[in-house]
């Protein structure tokens, strides 16, 4: 029989993973908070309580504890975390004294912007840019930016983006393809969204370019950080 592996986890840890409760718990008991604890996947405590979302986002920060730019063993950091959770937690954790800068994961080089805006949720996008978010035009490792994610969700997201201050270029990719040629490719409503924001069409974009089904996208859904 094999014997068992016992992975220590810091208590610490152990009390974000439990949620606002147990954060003011551990720290009622005088424990601290620290970004020099974490777990086997480089997870910290501040991480974790991002996860857990709002209320622990708040609990967190009123027990001492920081959110830095430290990331885990992929490359996600709090401030990722917080804009892939949406709205209220990106609020949150601006409130709590969070920041979110365009460091990239080491996964897919996404950044917090990117996950604010996947999904193309206009509250997010919003919350996003309200919080002090910028959106660049930084690649991630296969060339696309928060404009071509915004891009493929469609309509709602495009609108918001652009409303947020989003730009859109019709600078060619290294595919040779612009943000209305993606537009066009996300279907009737996204193309039509795509115009009204820029109120221009891409003159080396030939009409009719709306295909009768939406291709397979390298944009797929990734799991919760």
């Amino acid at each position: 029989m094999s014997p068992k592996i016992q992975c220590y986890i810091p208590p610490s840890i152990r009390a974000a993973r439990n949620g606002a409760e147990g954060i003011r718990a551990f720290a009622e008991a005088g424990g601290k908070f620290t970004d020099e604890e974490t777990d086997s996947l480089g997870i910290t405590a501040a991480m974790y309580a991002v996860s857990e979302g709002s209320a622990a986002i708040k609990a967190y920060s009123e027990a001492g504890g920081k959110f830095t730019d430290k990331a885990d063993h992929q490359g996600i950091t709090a401030a990722m975390r917080a804009a892939k959770n949406g709205a209220e937690d990106i609020k949150a954790f601006v409130e709590a004294g969070g920041k979110f800068t365009d460091q990239q994961d080491e996964d897919m080089g996404w950044t917090a912007a990117m996950y604010a805006c996947e999904g193309g949720n206009p509250e997010n996008i919003k919350a996003y840019v309200k919080a002090g978010g910028k959106f660049t035009d930084q690649q991630t490792f296969d060339g696309s930016t928060v404009a071509t994610i915004v891009i493929f969700y469609g309509a709602e997201g495009i609108k918001a983006y652009a409303e947020a201050g989003g730009k859109f270029t019709d600078q060619p990719d290294k595919e040779g393809k612009t943000h209305s040629m993606y537009a066009a490719e996300a279907g009737d409503e996204a193309a039509k969204a795509f115009e009204e924001a820029t109120n221009h069409r891409d003159g080396n974009d030939p009409e009719p370019r709306i295909p009768t089904q939406r291709p397979a996208s390298k944009y797929t859904l990734r799991p919760a950080p």
